[in-house]
């Protein structure tokens, strides 16, 4: 968010590469921007937020000035050294939704299907609640088509989706997602996360749990991203 970069680092946390969404630069090692850091975030429109790698191509969203329609844009890697190539900087979709919160996680099955999951957030820096969802995607005929609001996240206020959501890769299993009050006091009070299964659902026919096993007070605005490990003998990405 501080300079719209994306960063690629290795497994000691040192910056491989990075690539900036709004000019297409991509520096090895880290960036040298004049003026940076400034104490500012990245305009809106040139911020990108969730970011997942996925059939060859690295996916991010990008946090949109309002009205304009949030969006999830994709660029291939140089090769398999994970360098992104600016020249295929494509835009995958404009979201359908209307409330124009922005993408703040992006979750991919092995076979190509997307889940998208909102973050309300009032400012830059102020999170809030009960304004966001989660949006399914498949890819077909090469392109990502819109499948609807599929999984409804929360009890009584269907927009709780707190910005995090994945898949478990089990056959028959569940996309997991982060949500403020999953259940609100009926009899518990359940703010964390929500287990659908394939298809879609809400509370009615999920899993909740309690992150942190106290089911008596409100965690509203305390969870956010969620990311389940990738078993190694999943079918690869087609």
């Amino acid at each position: 968010h501080e300079d719209g970069r994306i960063y690629q680092l290795d497994m000691d946390g040192d910056v491989v590469s990075t690539y900036k969404h709004s000019t297409g630069d991509v520096t090895m090692g880290s960036a040298n921007d004049p003026g940076e850091p400034d104490g500012q975030f990245a305009p809106k429109g040139e911020r990108p937020w969730a970011v997942q790698s996925h059939a060859g191509r690295l996916y991010y969203s990008v946090w949109a000035e309002s009205p304009q329609k949030q969006s999830v844009w994709s660029v291939a890697y140089v090769d398999a050294g994970g360098v992104p190539d600016p020249a295929t900087a494509t835009k995958e979709f404009d979201m359908q939704d209307q409330t124009n919160e922005p993408l703040s996680d992006l979750g991919f099955a092995h076979d190509g299907w997307m889940l998208v999951a909102q973050r309300t957030m009032w400012d830059d820096m102020s999170t809030g609640a009960h304004a966001s969802t989660t949006f399914d995607y498949e890819y077909q005929n090469g392109q990502w088509v819109w499948q609807g609001t599929n999984y409804v996240v929360g009890e009584l206020l269907p927009y709780s989706a707190a910005g995090g959501v994945d898949h478990d890769f089990v056959e028959n299993g569940y996309v997991w997602m982060t949500g403020d009050a999953l259940d609100f006091y009926t009899p518990d009070c359940v703010y964390g996360l929500q287990g659908t299964p394939y298809g879609g659902g809400g509370i009615e026919n999920s899993t909740l749990i309690d992150l942190d096993h106290e089911i008596t007070q409100q965690d509203k605005t305390v969870y956010g991203d969620v990311e389940l490990p990738i078993p190694g003998d999943v079918t690869p990405v087609p």
